[in-house]
């Protein structure tokens, strides 16, 4: 139950990238919610476009692999460049640790690394998945937000340095579609997923 009650903080736990945005809810997603809706979205897509993969495996990579953050936090791709270190180097070291104790733990730390080495259909599927649900979110929360605004200037900036081509014309949709295809996150069936989204927009 110890560890039950240790990742039971990533419900406390915020995604940092919508408390940036100031995307004018009372109540922004935590990292728990992101993993509900990341394995929900999941077991949808499978169903829907009968993929031949693992789904059981999937799922546990979902749930998994955000296990890191009670330990290093929501960090984001264009924190702080150590922050992004941590992540990337300390990242499973962190997430692994949590699961020492279990009676499955080396079935549940190599799925972890499956996913983190990012090789098989399975966890290419997880990291699509992953990157989906964000876009996703953004469609429910950009009625609200104003990256345009004085308020969201500084994180406009942060992103801009990072080298994510914000236009005038963007919303919070947009520009997180965008930004998921120049880095080429996405296959075909994934692409044809968010160009629905943007054409319903």
């Amino acid at each position: 139950m110890n560890l039950y009650k240790e990742l039971n903080k990533l419900k406390q736990i915020t995604r940092t990238g919508w408390e940036r945005w100031h995307v004018g809810v009372d109540k922004v997603e935590s990292v728990a919610d992101h993993t509900y809706g990341t394995a929900i979205l999941a077991m949808i897509i499978h169903s829907e476009l009968k993929l031949d993969l693992n789904i059981d495996r999937v799922l546990k990579m979902i749930l998994l692999h955000e296990t890191e953050e009670v330990r290093i936090g929501d960090i984001r791709p264009f924190d702080d460049p150590e922050k992004v270190k941590l992540k990337k180097t300390q990242g499973y070291n962190q997430a692994a640790e949590l699961l020492d104790n279990l009676n499955q733990s080396d079935e549940y730390k190599a799925i972890l690394k499956e996913y983190y080495q990012n090789e098989t259909k399975e966890s290419i599927f997880a990291h699509q998945c992953d990157k989906l649900e964000a876009i996703l979110q953004s469609d429910i929360y950009r009625e609200k937000c104003d990256i345009h605004s004085e308020q969201n200037k500084k994180t406009r900036e942060d992103l801009q340095r990072a080298g994510v081509d914000i236009k005038e014309d963007d919303d919070l949709l947009s520009m997180f579609a965008g930004y998921g295809v120049e880095a080429k996150y996405f296959d075909d069936d994934f692409m044809a997923i968010v160009n629905e989204i943007l054409a319903r927009n």
